[in-house]
């Protein structure tokens, strides 16, 4: 793992694994300063992928969203501006376009495009939705 990209343009599986396998000592370390991230961390990898399951349409509340805005903004850079923006999208448009973001993968580009019609939805949160996504077809298989 050389050079600006790093693991990014890694195609080594085993490199990737065993970033994965330290993942959770990492949340952890980064839990002692952070106080939400855990308990934040936790609720993304397991219980929102368990609301998804349990919904025929797949999609994401508006509260599910902001909580997801949180994760992220915890675990990075912290951005109040994100949060004030995703929080001005309408319940509505936010069960809408996630719908369809959802209905659109595994064609992650247009899936992404979608998400980006939301207020304070760019690339980096819109794989944050999709991932959770994915995890519930992990779970069924």
């Amino acid at each position: 793992m050389t050079g600006k990209e790093g693991l990014y343009a890694c195609e080594d599986s085993s490199s990737w694994e065993a970033v994965l396998n330290i993942y959770q000592d990492v949340i952890e370390a980064m839990g002692s300063k952070k106080k939400k991230l855990i308990a934040l961390d936790q609720w993304y990898q397991d219980e929102l992928p368990e609301l998804l399951a349990g919904r025929e349409e797949k999609y994401l509340t508006k509260e599910e969203l902001l909580k997801l805005m949180e994760w992220k903004l915890t675990r990075g850079k912290f951005r109040p501006r994100l949060q004030q923006l995703v929080a001005a999208n309408p319940s509505k448009m936010v069960e809408e376009h996630t719908r369809k973001a959802f209905h659109l993968l595994p064609d992650v580009e247009a899936a992404v495009k979608e998400l980006n019609e939301l207020k304070g939805i760019g690339p980096a949160t819109a794989s944050g939705t999709k991932m959770a996504r994915l995890q519930i077809n992990d779970r069924l298989q």
